[in-house]
């Protein structure tokens, strides 16, 4: 049955598509027939066309022609405007003059009477109605020109079909003389000559041949569906013979091919594979057809045993080698056998990897427990020691000799000197894993801390045969764990309590004050312009000047504790206080212990500091509350001209709110956009003609009136709003310096400030991309102004961010330029264009001769680096003429303009 249902679907098969050729070749005939058809009836009407052309010609050539005046062919009145149009012959006859249109028509219905093709002169403007045009006319006239030809259509009416051809009619100079009236030039369209051909006259030419065709495709149709039926007969024969002759073959097949071991056969001669299984090909990595008929040792290695002349069979044990070069291990049993005369080697093949494989891990598993990391003994159920490895003896000093049949008691567990409690034996040898740190001797007595673990080890039944004991040694552990206590709590640098330490000590000291009924004192103290001497001289310079001071704290407190917060910032907890005298005086004892030149490395410097004090109970009832007085204490000090102390107070209160009320009203202003932009010029030092101008941020509260950015640049940077405030400040500038520039002022570089946080940020150059973008602002007239603080903070990543800006067209200024020495080195790696020389300088100018010298080496500096220079702050002629007698190329300040709003810079440009 199966193999009866395939060969019936081939025989309906082969029978279908031998219709279907049949089919198609007979119907190609029927579409030529068609074809011939229409172009029969298509020349007649061009016959038919260009008779009745000439003959229009003719007669328009002629200027119409004269016929007897009759009921058939009455006068035209289209033609009232010829003056001769009837006249009357000598005899009598009235003749009537008829154009090439009127005798044209009379034609074709003649034509169509006698042989059946139909003529129909039209147009869209016809004079006579007759030859108003039929639907399909006055499409086709809408769509005829002088030079696109004739349209062909075929249309049935009834049972019978026609060709229908429409010609253009073109103006000629003869038709002028009748249709000139209607306004026809010559060359123009002024209608058609449509005309009708019946095809039933031409099929019945070709209808007896078609039938013989057809007659002739179904005699062949015929033939070819016998040989078919013929040849299938024959061909199911033919295989029901072979089926059965491979019936057999097959049943030996299978169990060939279906097998679980491996099989092939060798020609005993050649060693070459005659055939081999699925599983064989599977072991060695190929397909069939890649084995049979290649060596067996292209596949794999063989004793020449196999081969021996005085054996019949043999077993040995091989490697198969895929072309991955993935090794099988197999057992391969052969047996000779004789087929035909033949000598033929057949093979058994069996995977033993996984037998190999176990083998060699537990001779791995040997060598891995022989060279663990961690010191392994094997006890026997009654606790002595079998086994050690080349850790414990390392670790412990003991060998294998010195060990092997003792009681585990002879491990110095007995006597531990962590607790000094003996364990014993059947304490520690449990049915369950037993696991403890332990500081034990070794055989040179020498003491160690180590993790000891105890697995029992048990039989399929569950009982106890052998006990593993594991041991590491912690020593290295416990004392990095010792230094990671020392730096959880210790500063590194000072090696003074870090804050944690101190908040927990505070925490004790407050408790025990409470217990005493007595007083204490926190006092915060923070070195002044730490920052400045960081990127003067350098942080390792600052590491060292820290060290100094956290010693000259040291020396100034009795036992008081002494710790580093974080920075420059050093805490005192001072316990048993009489009255805030005391504590005055310690403070004062500081301030006075730094009023003194500090020499560090060979520079002389000189630094103050700045002490907040809180006390306790007074201030605050807990750790959080005296550490938050004692910082505003420390903030009131630190605004006050810094180097001197204050105890908190409610006044502190006040100057809280007053921050406060400031944060507040900066996110107000942003959200309400209360800021404003000023601008001041910067000018040309010879010609003094404005080159550009720095955009610098106002704001007025309602509130809190005018703010200056003294007081609240400070408050912005500390809470992150400058971040904001950046932006704001880059949208709003580039949005006016377009503007500008739409009312045609002149194009002048904009400065703008960047503030540390926002130059950090990982989006800020793709910020200042999209501000660029979405105002339409030219990137080669806006210039950013950075300080040197600022590009000291990770050099790497702000050369980076520089290139970028650099990369965008931007210009780069180094703001501030001279309040420290840092960056000198790094001029030439960082990609800036302009040097802005701090005001500071500027002020001294030009009768101070420490500025007049740092500022005539600050332009050389940039001559020789190719730098522009911008002097801030020129307040006076004197200042103006020094600079430009120097080579100082901008200048910017009062002296010129103050900052001027945006309606009033634009007088300057």
């Amino acid at each position: 049955m199966k193999t009866f249902i395939p060969l019936k679907l081939g025989l309906i098969l082969t029978i279908t598509l031998w219709t279907a050729a049949i089919a198609i070749y007979t119907y190609q005939h029927y579409s030529i027939y068609q074809h011939r058809i229409v172009s029969l009836a298509k020349s007649e009407a061009d016959i038919s066309y260009n008779k009745d052309l000439v003959y229009r010609r003719w007669v328009a050539k002629q200027g119409g022609v004269y016929v007897k005046v009759s009921d058939y062919t009455k006068p035209n009145p289209h033609l009232n405007h010829i003056q001769n149009r009837d006249i009357t012959t000598t005899d009598g006859d009235k003749l009537t003059l008829v154009n090439p249109s009127y005798m044209t028509r009379q034609v074709d219905e003649l034509a169509a009477k006698q042989y059946g093709a139909k003529g129909h002169i039209t147009s869209l403007n016809p004079l006579r109605p007759e030859n108003a045009p039929l639907q399909w006319e006055k499409e086709c006239l809408e769509k005829l020109t002088s030079d696109s030809g004739e349209i062909v259509n075929i249309d049935k009416k009834g049972d019978e079909e026609f060709l229908h051809v429409i010609y253009p009619m073109i103006a000629e100079k003869n038709c002028l003389k009748c249709h000139g009236q209607q306004g026809y030039k010559v060359g123009e369209v002024r209608g058609g000559i449509s005309i009708s051909i019946p095809l039933a006259p031409h099929k019945a030419i070709y209808s007896s041949s078609l039938r013989s065709k057809f007659i002739y495709h179904a005699v062949v149709w015929i033939i070819g569906i016998i040989f078919i039926y013929l040849f299938d007969r024959y061909r199911k024969s033919i295989r029901a013979s072979r089926d059965a002759a491979l019936t057999s073959e097959r049943k030996f097949r299978t169990l060939f091919d279906e097998a679980e071991n491996g099989y092939n056969l060798l020609d005993f001669n050649t060693a070459v594979i005659i055939d081999c299984n699925q599983s064989f090909a599977e072991l060695a990595g190929r397909t069939k057809a890649e084995l049979i008929g290649f060596p067996h040792t292209y596949f794999y290695s063989t004793s020449h045993e196999l081969f021996g002349e005085e054996k019949e069979s043999s077993l040995i044990l091989s490697q198969i080698i895929s072309p991955d070069n993935v090794i099988v291990d197999v057992e391969i049993r052969s047996q000779k056998i004789d087929i035909d005369g033949r000598s033929i080697l057949f093979n058994s093949f069996q995977d033993v990897t996984e037998r190999k494989i176990l083998d060699d891990r537990l001779k791995l598993l040997a060598q891995t427990i022989e060279q663990s990391p961690l010191a392994r003994m094997l006890i026997t159920a009654q606790g002595k020691i079998e086994q050690v490895n080349l850790k414990y003896t390392e670790i412990t000093g003991y060998s294998l000799a010195d060990v092997q049949g003792q009681l585990i008691d002879f491990i110095d567990f007995s006597n531990n000197t962590q607790t000094g409690t003996s364990l014993e034996r059947d304490s520690v040898l449990t049915d369950s894993v037993w696991h403890k740190e332990l500081r034990s001797k070794r055989k040179d007595g020498s003491q160690f801390w180590e993790n000891v673990r105890v697995s029992p080890i048990k039989d399929v039944n569950g009982t106890i045969t052998y006990y593993e004991i594991t041991r590491e040694d912690l020593t290295a552990q416990k004392k990095a764990s010792e230094k990671m206590e020392y730096l959880a709590n210790y500063d590194s640098l000072t090696e003074l309590p870090n804050r944690t330490l101190f908040k927990d000590r505070l925490g004790v000291e407050i408790f025990s004050s409470l217990f005493k009924k007595d007083k204490l004192a926190v006092l915060l103290i923070d070195l002044d312009h730490f920052k400045k001497f960081n990127d003067l001289y350098g942080h390792e310079f600052g590491d060292l000047l820290l060290q100094y001071f956290g010693e000259l704290l040291q020396s100034c407190v009795q036992g008081e504790m002494l710790a580093r917060l974080s920075g420059n910032e050093f805490a005192i907890i001072q316990t048993s206080i009489n009255t805030i005298d005391d504590t005055a005086r310690l403070a004062q004892q500081i301030l006075d212990s730094l009023n003194k030149p500090i020499t560090i490395e060979n520079k002389t410097i000189h630094c103050t500091c700045s002490i907040g004090i809180s006390i306790f109970p007074d201030d605050g009832s807990e750790v959080s509350s005296i550490l938050t007085t004692a910082d505003m204490a420390l903030y009131y000090s630190k605004q006050n001209d810094r180097n001197n102390y204050n105890f908190y107070a409610n006044e502190l209160n006040q100057i809280t709110k007053k921050r406060y009320q400031v944060e507040e009203g900066i996110r107000n202003a942003l959200e309400n956009d209360l800021f404003h932009l000023n601008f001041q010029p910067q000018v040309d030092a010879v010609t003094e003609s404005i080159v550009g101008f720095e955009t610098l941020l106002r704001w007025i509260d309602p509130e809190l009136g005018f703010v200056s950015p003294g007081d609240f640049i400070p408050i912005a940077e500390e809470t992150e709003l400058i971040i904001d405030i950046d932006k704001w400040v880059l949208l709003n500038a580039c949005t006016q310096w377009v503007e500008w520039n739409k009312k045609g002022k002149k194009p002048v570089m904009m400065a703008i400030n960047i503030s540390g946080r926002q130059f950090k940020q990982d989006d800020f150059i793709e910020y200042i991309e999209t501000i660029l973008q979405r105002t339409g602002m030219p990137a080669e007239w806006l210039e950013i102004e950075l300080t040197e603080g600022l590009l000291m903070e990770g050099v790497d990543d702000t050369i980076s961010r520089l290139n970028a800006l650099k990369k965008l067209g931007i210009t780069i200024s180094l703001d501030d330029f001279g309040t420290g020495y840092s960056s000198l080195r790094y001029l030439q790696q960082f990609p800036i264009n302009i040097l802005k020389i701090d005001k500071s300088f500027v002020d001294g100018l030009p009768d101070n001769s420490d500025n007049v010298a740092f500022t005539r080496t600050i332009l050389s500096l940039a001559e020789h680096l190719n730098l522009k220079v911008v002097a801030e702050g020129v307040e006076d002629e004197k200042q103006h003429e020094f600079l430009r007698k120097y080579n100082c190329q901008i200048i910017q300040g009062y002296y010129f303009s103050r900052p001027l709003p945006p309606e009033e810079l634009e007088n300057w440009l």
